[in-house]
């Protein structure tokens, strides 16, 4: 094994930048050397071990993703979770330093959501083939869900999106005293959607932005 000469003694919390990054390039040589391979992830992941807790989570804490209060809730929407089902991920994302907000809110967020909305069966016209492949129309009811208040939705949403610092005003392109709303509305998958999107952020377009 090669031999390891270290000139300075400076403690690397007191060394520069350009300092701790050399630092880095002997470890990481040294490393191949001992473990002779190019790229051992087991051999990092012992090294890991072996810090101390604290100080291994604090070599992690800027890798790990950024989980918005109502992260829980989202989880729990697109993977199709049960409470309990959330109960078991949330201790298992502890246990990586991830960590969501606690149930109880969680379910009062739930039932603000769902006293935030209406109901019912109302009649909508459908297309039906018939065994010719011709087409004809029929009135039917079908299930109909719609925000009882879009003011109040819309002023939550700008809320949410205020305290995780998302808003965007485009470099001027919308008035600071401004806020852009924009109504869609998708028919596919056997359901018609009418959906808002706030203009006032960086990706107008994109799925977390679009509130059905």
């Amino acid at each position: 094994m090669k031999q390891i000469t270290v000139a300075r003694r400076n403690p690397s919390v007191d060394t520069s930048t350009k300092t701790i990054r050399e630092r880095a390039r002997l470890i990481n040589s040294t490393r191949k050397v001992v473990s002779r391979s190019k790229s051992d992830t087991r051999q990092v992941q012992r090294e890991l071990k072996l810090l101390r807790p604290q100080d291994r989570s604090a070599i992690l804490q800027p890798y790990l993703p950024d989980v918005p209060d109502i992260g829980g809730l989202i989880l729990k929407t697109n993977i199709g979770l049960s409470w309990n089902g959330l109960r078991k991920l949330r201790r298992w994302l502890r246990n990586w330093k991830i960590k969501l907000r606690s149930e109880h809110r969680d379910r009062d967020e739930a039932s603000k959501l769902k006293n935030s909305l209406s109901a019912q069966k109302l009649p909508f016209q459908f297309l039906v083939k018939g065994p010719n492949r011709e087409q004809s129309r029929e009135i039917r009811l079908a299930p109909c869900v719609a925000v009882k208040d879009l003011k109040i939705a819309v002023i939550n949403r700008l809320e949410c999106l205020e305290r995780e610092e998302q808003l965007y005003w485009h470099n001027g392109v919308i008035p600071a005293n401004e806020i852009w709303l924009k109504i869609d509305g998708d028919k596919g998958g056997g359901t018609v959607k009418t959906v808002f999107q706030i203009c006032n952020t960086v990706a107008i377009n994109s799925v977390e932005n679009t509130i059905i």
